[in-house]
């Protein structure tokens, strides 16, 4: 069931590259850079609104998992908030979601044996 949900979508979404009219471009698509991220040009995350458009227009769909995230992500709202995903490309996961299960259970974990460190254990490569 799960694997014809990810078909569905990438039939829904297309095949790279879209192309996207004005309306869409400027409204549902637009994805704005938060204060925060303006204030700090160094910030990496700045990379990921910069390359927004290219996402939409060259990305491809796959799976997902939640790592960690604060709650206030999903209550209405103009928060930006905090959270942790884990994602792969690889043909293999598109019929075993649960190595991304496994992953995202055992990742908060590494961090948890050392509070203080921001090096984590790699992630492992599906």
């Amino acid at each position: 069931m799960l694997q014809k949900s990810l078909q569905i979508c990438r039939e829904e979404f297309g095949s790279p590259p879209r192309k996207f009219g004005w309306w869409e471009r400027n409204t549902y698509l637009h994805v704005p850079t938060p204060p925060w991220a303006t204030q700090n040009k160094s910030d990496k995350l700045n990379e990921l609104f910069k390359n927004v458009p290219n996402v939409f227009s060259e990305g491809v769909v796959v799976w997902g998992q939640i790592i960690q995230a604060n709650q206030l992500l999903f209550s209405p709202g103009a928060d930006n908030c905090p959270g942790e995903v884990v994602f792969s490309a690889s043909k293999r996961v598109d019929s075993q979601v649960e190595l991304l299960r496994e992953v995202a259970i055992s990742w908060p974990i590494s961090k948890a044996r050392n509070p203080r460190s921001r090096k984590r254990l790699p992630l492992p490569n599906i």
